[in-house]
């Protein structure tokens, strides 16, 4: 019984480390997942392990304080992730308005100098 709550915490502790960076994105939803899957296993073997030995129960209390830790820390990057998201989907609205506004511009330019540059040919004084 306690190998199954060692090869939990093994993997616990190797979730952790699993969040990287990849050209300023965060890659966390699989470890966001993994961490939750883990969470659950963690909950299913409280309601089903009876701890025989205090070495158990407290490789099972680093076990669940490893993955509250996990999870805390995956929650917060998560959140950073969403707000930086919304913050240069909104920068990249205004850069495609302000696009649009200067097209526009130069349109109605186009027209004012043709439309004057054809009054004078056409109506000389």
């Amino acid at each position: 019984m306690s190998s199954g709550v060692e090869k939990n915490f093994h993997a616990i502790s190797e979730a952790a480390p699993s969040i990287e960076y990849i050209s300023g994105t965060v890659q966390q939803n699989e470890s966001l997942v993994r961490a939750r899957r883990m969470r659950k296993q963690a909950e299913a073997l409280q309601s089903s392990l009876n701890f025989g030995s205090m070495e158990e129960l407290a490789i099972y209390n680093q076990m669940e304080c490893s993955i509250n830790e996990v999870i805390k820390v995956l929650l917060l990057f998560e959140e950073n992730y969403e707000s930086s998201r919304k913050e240069k989907r909104l920068e990249s609205d205004w850069k495609y308005m302000a696009n649009v506004l200067d097209r526009v511009c130069l349109l109605l330019y186009f027209i004012l100098f043709l439309s004057i540059s054809l009054a004078l040919i056409l109506f000389p004084k």
